[in-house]
């Protein structure tokens, strides 16, 4: 029974752990997404000539978000995962 416990409480955590994980990097993704073709629509208003050199400005605001987002949900999670809170609950101490 205590086996049993440990994991229905092991898919649950994971699972919620995952639901929430997916929700925010699918939130952050899009809030980059939309911060980003914020920026375009700048870039692209200020040189209005409409040359190769707005392609150039797109792909490095392209990468450099990408980079970004990834890198900072990398390490936001790879925090979490080293973080004690979500860790497995122990038995305490005799």
């Amino acid at each position: 029974f205590f086996f049993f416990f440990f994991f229905f409480f092991f898919f649950f955590f994971f699972f919620f752990f995952f639901l929430f994980f997916f929700f925010f990097f699918f939130f952050f993704f899009f809030f980059f997404v939309f911060c980003f073709f914020i920026l375009w629509v700048v870039v692209v208003n200020l040189t209005t000539d409409y040359n190769k050199f707005n392609f150039f400005f797109f792909f490095f605001f392209f990468f450099f978000f990408f980079f970004v987002v990834f890198f900072f949900v990398f390490f936001f999670f790879l925090f979490f995962f080293n973080c004690s809170y979500f860790a497995p609950p122990t038995p305490p101490p005799p």
